[in-house]
């Protein structure tokens, strides 16, 4: 192996394979298939899933958006119903919106009720 003569896509997928264990990414799928908003607030659920997707890769936008939209609370999810919005048509930044005013709706009325 003559280093020097690797080109920079080279060198970057070898130091990745070097880093990481072979199933590196199918550990991140499987991550990504368990990941649910569950008591976490909308913004840490949306960071989660962006970093797995950031380590997977290539993954289709209409894909994105049903792993978010069934990933989050089901109040939320009905929510999203309710304001017409659809996962299989919806952009990311209009589940993302009304999936924290959503949020933030739920937590006034938790307050009022306290």
């Amino acid at each position: 192996m003559d280093f020097s003569e690797w080109t920079l896509q080279e060198f970057f997928e070898e130091l990745y394979n070097y880093c990481f264990p072979v199933n590196y990414q199918m550990e991140q799928w499987l991550k990504l298939k368990r990941s649910f908003q569950n008591d976490k607030k909308v913004s840490a659920y949306v960071h989660e899933l962006k970093e797995l997707y950031n380590m997977i890769g290539t993954i289709d936008k209409c894909e994105k958006v049903i792993k978010l939209w069934y990933g989050l609370r089901a109040s939320i999810q009905q929510g999203l119903w309710q304001d017409l919005l659809n996962p299989e048509i919806s952009s990311w930044e209009d589940v993302l919106n009304h999936a924290s005013i959503l949020e933030i709706a739920h937590n006034v009325s938790d307050n009022k009720d306290r």
